[in-house]
């Protein structure tokens, strides 16, 4: 349960014991954790206990004496019963106001009432101011309670004289009556003033917590600037160092755009050469296939032993090689009969040509 569920009702019946078990075990579970709300609970059981152990007031109020003395005597008696410790300050500017309100109306009601059946009072009621400036100098002289009344009641004027009441036993017991219910309206009016100092309480207690709250959200909204600027600041740097490397970027941009067009212009380059290359790669084939042809147009076919002729002697050297049984290696010149190999055959080949002139 939250502080709005225990409301003065609630914690009235948590008092009279009549809550069920479960309600119960909550109201105790809040109240242990709840300062607040305890306070309230233990304002409302002493409360509740005044209004059960207060005794009937009305029939210990004397006759004697001014009407408006005694309300007054009954007004202190009760609260002083209600209140058995020294009220405070808050108690004491509603309390009095309040209670004074009350005697002037008790006051009014009953001369209202005692004119209307007959009854005059001894001499005219004293006002509200004249009472309590009584009480005061009552407290503060040093003479008896009789003499210090007789000296008012010598300054206060007088009424003219009435008829004694042929019923003064009547009038005892209805002013008995009345002052029994104005001791009623008394133990209502400090009821009210004990709930209104309860509910003001709770808007105090109301307002601390929206004060805690709105100093917290305070606290909060200023961690929460602090926290912003930090960021903004961070971000400032960031964003500095984002700048610097922006135009570092762009110069390396700058770089690399030259770098790419040299590079464009070194590839144009390399494709020259290589197409240079490849013309002159072309040129060479052709020249070495010009220059087998060439070698092979001047070869001499069976001329053996390179003198720049085949002959007898020629024919002779292979011949002279092969019976020393040493390998001859096919070569062009050897090979007379083109058959691949260089053996008798090509020898007899270069006898035949020598002897018809042929070379």
């Amino acid at each position: 349960m939250n502080c709005g569920a225990i409301t003065n009702d609630v914690l009235a019946d948590y008092n009279d014991g009549a809550l069920d078990a479960a309600v119960r075990a909550k109201v105790e579970a809040h109240l242990a954790a709840c300062g607040a709300c305890r306070a309230r609970a233990e304002e409302i059981g002493l409360i509740t206990g005044a209004l059960e152990g207060n005794p009937d007031l009305a029939d210990d109020v004397p006759i004697s004496g001014t009407f408006d003395e005694a309300v007054f005597e009954t007004v202190e008696d009760v609260i002083r019963e209600r209140r058995p410790a020294p009220p405070s300050r808050a108690n004491v500017r509603w309390l009095v106001p309040a209670a004074a309100c009350l005697v002037v109306g008790i006051v009014i009601g009953i001369t209202f009432y005692s004119t209307r059946s007959g009854y005059k009072p001894a001499y005219a009621p004293p006002s509200v101011e004249y009472a309590m400036a009584k009480r005061e100098y009552k407290a503060s002289s040093p003479k008896p309670k009789a003499d210090a009344f007789a000296d008012a009641r010598m300054k206060e004027p007088q009424a003219p004289p009435r008829l004694k009441s042929s019923r003064p036993w009547q009038e005892n017991e209805e002013l008995k009556e009345k002052l029994a219910a104005a001791n009623e309206k008394i133990l209502e009016l400090a009821s009210e003033v004990e709930t209104l100092k309860i509910d003001l309480t709770n808007e105090k207690f109301r307002a601390d917590k929206v004060s805690r709250a709105l100093k917290i959200k305070d606290e909060d909204v200023g961690k929460i600037r602090t926290a912003l600027a930090d960021i903004k600041k961070e971000f400032d740097e960031q964003k500095l160092q984002i700048d610097v490397l922006l135009k570092e970027n762009e110069i390396m941009l700058e770089i690399a755009e030259g770098i790419k067009g040299e590079l464009e212009k070194s590839n144009e380059e390399v494709a020259r050469l290589k197409k240079d290359f490849d013309s002159t790669k072309t040129s060479l084939a052709k020249l070495e296939k010009e220059n087998a042809d060439l070698k092979k147009a001047l070869i001499i076919a069976g001329d053996f032993n390179g003198d720049g002729k085949a002959d007898v002697s020629d024919a002779m050297a292979i011949c002279r090689r092969l019976l020393e049984g040493k390998t001859i290696e096919r070569t062009d010149e050897g090979d007379a009969n083109d058959d691949g190999v260089v053996d008798v055959g090509d020898a007899l080949t270069i006898i035949n040509r020598s002897l018809s002139g042929e070379r």
